[in-house]
């Protein structure tokens, strides 16, 4: 980098670290987009990730439901009494 000795008799020595400041924080936004941008694909594939299990598990409350009705109907059918019929039903 090339010093202009004009420019900084022109702005000052405050002028050519505040100019230098900015250069560096514009040169900083970069990086901070990159971040950004892959904390967004982070957060994207959570939420896919999330639905996923989401429906498993509505999957699997299904399946374990229909395994109940049939464990219960299983339970109905070798009960001998009617109080042992009920309880198969009772929740």
């Amino acid at each position: 980098m090339r010093i202009d000795w004009n420019a900084v008799a022109k702005v000052g020595i405050p002028g050519v670290i505040a100019c230098f400041l900015v250069y560096n924080l514009a040169q900083g936004f970069d990086k901070f987009d990159a971040r950004l941008h892959a904390v967004e694909v982070q957060h994207q594939t959570m939420a896919t990730h999330s639905e996923r299990t989401e429906d498993l598990m509505a999957r699997t409350y299904m399946a374990n439901e229909k395994l109940l009705n049939v464990v219960r109907q299983l339970c109905v059918q070798d009960a001998k009494t009617l109080a042992d019929r009920r309880e198969c039903l009772k929740d």
